[in-house]
């Protein structure tokens, strides 16, 4: 009971056995008698080199956002951008809404529409003849146009987005860029 329990395992004494027999080895091959070295002074940091580790890529890269998420103007910028895109989701979910009614009332109502949808047609070829129908008809075609805009807009404001933190990702780049370029030459020296 008051034994220690030993690793029978025969992968553990080999590994054990490999890694001795490398340290010896490289030991044997360069020469010297004890793998210690006797009173090795402490390596004293360069001054070149900064005292502190450099950031990781992640770590720079959060420091960026904390900073572009502390500036109020821009904070305020995509605060607006988020506000166009909340007012443009209420407009799709509106037209969204108006066009299944209108739609629901259309296939009732229209013999042609009925006719397709008892038909064995393939869905694709299902749907693209339908749109046409319902593009035909000067209720549905406006519908239709509204949603093509809603989502053309959706696009508008999401390369809005894209544009805007694309930019000021650009402006601490190039501010940065000179500072971060004379702290990593200043590490690899």
């Amino acid at each position: 009971m008051g034994e220690e329990k030993k690793c029978g395992c025969c992968k553990c004494r080999c590994a054990v056995r490999a890694v001795v027999a490398v340290v010896l080895a490289v030991c044997a091959a360069l020469g010297v008698r004890s793998c210690h070295r006797a009173k090795m002074a402490p390596v004293a940091p360069s001054p070149s080199r900064p005292s502190q580790p450099v950031p990781s890529a992640a770590e720079r890269t959060q420091g960026k956002i904390e900073d572009r998420m502390a500036d109020p103007a821009y904070v305020e910028g995509l605060n607006k951008i988020a506000q166009g895109l909340n007012e443009l989701t209420a407009l799709q979910g509106e037209a969204r809404r108006e066009f299944a009614q209108w739609r629901s009332a259309f296939l009732a109502g229209s013999a042609e529409a009925r006719a397709l949808l008892e038909s064995s047609l393939p869905a694709e070829e299902l749907e693209a003849k339908l749109k046409a129908l319902m593009e035909a008809d000067p209720k549905g075609a406006e519908l239709l146009k509204k949603l093509a805009d809603i989502d053309e807009a959706f696009e508008g404001n999401r390369r809005l987005a894209a544009d805007y933190v694309s930019a000021r990702v650009r402006e601490q780049a190039g501010a940065g860029a000179a500072a971060e370029r004379a702290a990593a030459e200043s590490y690899v020296r």
